[in-house]
């Protein structure tokens, strides 16, 4: 008896290992922190900060992933334009409904849309090679 589709399986996976791109996510954006504000990154504490932001990001990416992207991956599916460019722009237009709470838009745009293109292209590359 065939539970799931191969489609509803790579998705399923999808959704599930990919929000940890936030982990070298952050890891790479301390990164380039670190090296282009060396003054800035000597006062914080790196540790606690890449642990805060780990945390609290993969807890958002869940959510977001299963309560707004999955919906949309599929319907992406089912109109047979499911591409990287498509996943991407969606992430971008997450990102853009993430930053209306924010009074810095464009810093809040550029933050998120980080986040929510890391997450993607990687939802999107297990999706293809699982």
């Amino acid at each position: 008896m065939k539970t799931f589709s191969a489609t509803t399986k790579k998705n399923i996976i999808s959704v599930l290992v990919g929000p940890l791109a936030i982990i070298p996510a952050i890891l790479l954006m301390g990164l380039a922190s670190h090296l282009i504000f060396p003054e800035e990154s000597g006062i914080t504490d790196w540790k606690q900060v890449f642990n805060f932001y780990s945390v609290i990001g993969i807890a958002f990416a869940y959510v977001l992933t299963a309560l707004l992207a999955l919906p949309f991956v599929v319907a992406l599916q089912k109109m047979q334009a499911f591409s990287l460019i498509n996943v991407v722009l969606l992430a971008l237009g997450i990102a853009g409904l993430l930053c209306l709470a924010s009074s810095s838009k464009l810093l809040a745009f550029l933050y998120f849309g980080y986040f929510t293109v890391s997450v993607a292209v990687a939802c999107w590359g297990i999706h293809k090679w699982a």
